[in-house]
């Protein structure tokens, strides 16, 4: 095959020949594939190439729920439709479970400790009027959230608080919102899920009563 023949193919299977002028963010992802995000401006970029989409656009649907960017694939961040939403935290799944079983394996913790967290966690998102960032989480949560000393700090996981949010996360339980609405930063808080796209704590038997 011509290598020009290819490349228009390439155009076309991506969006990238003008097919997708006018369709929505959600339409993109859907048609294109889920975009890497890593706080930095590749989204805008991807879906103004495809759809001249502006960034005001991009974060009105990240607010209303129509995309939003989540722990998928190999437990990386990507932006995803809402139509993936439960795909996506379900390939997502295995990242914080061999987090969890390292963290039982050299740290000391165990499953029922991050569980507890987990419904620590969750109540106070339910009471929290806005986005709690982990400083907050941590402070509210008090003991519930235990450092785990210099042996953490050398593997990377000070206190338990991550590994109870990257399970929460990839349940669907909660999820991780910019603090400013933009995609092009690292800055988050969260908040609970509701209706959750894979069931929720109850759909998980996590929360007693």
């Amino acid at each position: 095959m011509a290598t020009e023949k290819l490349r228009a193919w390439w155009a076309h299977r991506q969006g990238l020949d003008g097919s997708l002028h006018g369709a929505s963010a959600a339409d993109v992802l859907e048609r294109t594939g889920w975009m890497r995000s890593v706080g930095g401006s590749a989204p805008y970029l991807g879906l103004f190439a495809r759809a001249r989409l502006d960034r005001e656009t991009v974060d009105a649907d990240v607010a209303r729920l129509a995309i939003h960017e989540l722990p998928s694939a190999r437990g990386c961040a990507y932006l995803l439709p809402s139509a993936d939403f439960e795909l996506g935290l379900t390939v997502g799944a295995g990242a914080p479970a061999g987090e969890i079983a390292a963290a039982e394996k050299y740290l000391g913790v165990t499953q029922a400790e991050i569980e507890q967290l987990c419904v620590t966690v969750a109540d106070l998102l339910d009471a929290a009027a806005e986005p709690l960032d982990p400083a907050a989480i941590k402070d509210a949560a008090g003991p519930a959230v235990r450092n785990l000393g210099e042996a953490g700090r050398k593997r990377g996981t000070t206190t338990t608080l991550p590994l109870a949010l990257g399970l929460l996360q990839v349940r669907g339980d909660i999820r991780r919102v910019p603090a400013n609405g933009r995609l092009d930063q690292q800055r988050y808080g969260y908040v609970r899920w509701t209706p959750s796209p894979r069931g929720g704590l109850s759909g998980h038997g996590h929360r007693a009563g």
